[in-house]
């Protein structure tokens, strides 16, 4: 079996421990700068956290508390709350602009090389 360098090492997920695991994944995931990554005042994530941002409302929605769309506040308080330190830091100030990654669709690519 081939490990994928652009994909999380999975683990087996345990009842008594799965908040703190998926706690760390979403850090560890955060921490790549395919999902994550600062220039100057804009933070740049994933396409995919623009097409599922909805999904994250009811959680991170009132993490930050700027003067800024929900769907912005969802993001910095993801950010806020697992990205990594220095980024969180300024995700928490909410002052950040907000900008979204090119997906890599050559992850799902199937074809021989």
């Amino acid at each position: 079996m081939v490990q994928d360098t652009r994909v999380p090492v999975l683990e087996v997920n345990r009842a008594d421990t799965l908040r703190t695991q998926l706690a760390d994944s979403t850090r560890k995931t955060l921490a790549k700068t395919n999902w994550l990554r600062l220039d100057g005042n804009t933070l740049y994530l994933t396409a995919i956290l623009d097409w599922f941002g909805d999904d994250f409302v009811s959680h991170f929605g009132h993490t930050v508390s700027a003067g800024r769309a929900e769907r912005d506040r969802v993001f910095l308080g993801l950010v806020a709350t697992y990205g990594p330190s220095k980024i969180a830091s300024l995700a928490h100030t909410g002052t950040p602009i907000i900008r979204f990654l090119k997906y890599d669709w050559t992850l799902n690519d199937i074809s021989e090389r």
